[in-house]
């Protein structure tokens, strides 16, 4: 089976067609959707390193969440460490303006509708807009 691959610059704008779960990690770099998500399980100072190692617990992300991709990282070798962090831009009022990173595998889970109407986002839509994989017309975001 074919499939279209399309890697998101970053700026790219897009919104959740289907609900995302995902393992949260403990770090600074998720506390504050750490603190959204599940309150109490932060550390009191944020400082790198106070956080307990590994997953704070399953982060869920509900349909219509509009994420704008931030960084995107990926390093030869260090597969363990490819991630997307993300900016929560609309949606539920309590999560927005989070500023979260996800593994690459969960990440490719994600399916999404481009949001279209800005500048910054018009590559992106291009990419989108192509024929659609499968029949619902939501894309899967493969990054």
């Amino acid at each position: 089976m074919s499939i279209k691959l399309s890697i998101p610059p970053l700026g790219t704008k897009f919104r959740l067609a289907e609900a995302w779960k995902f393992p949260l990690y403990g770090e600074h770099r998720n506390d504050k959707l750490v603190r959204v998500l599940f309150p109490g399980k932060a550390p009191e100072n944020t400082w790198r390193y106070n956080y307990p190692v590994g997953v704070i617990g399953q982060a869920f992300l509900p349909p219509g969440t509009e994420l704008t991709v931030a960084r995107i990282y990926i390093r030869q070798g260090l597969k363990g460490f490819d991630s997307v962090t993300f900016r929560i831009t609309g949606g539920d009022k309590k999560l927005k303006g989070c500023r979260f990173w996800a593994k690459l595998a969960d990440v490719n889970r994600i399916v999404c509708d481009p949001v279209s109407g800005t500048d910054d986002n018009k590559e992106a839509y291009e990419t989108f807009s192509a024929p659609a994989i499968g029949e619902l017309g939501s894309r899967i975001l493969e990054v």
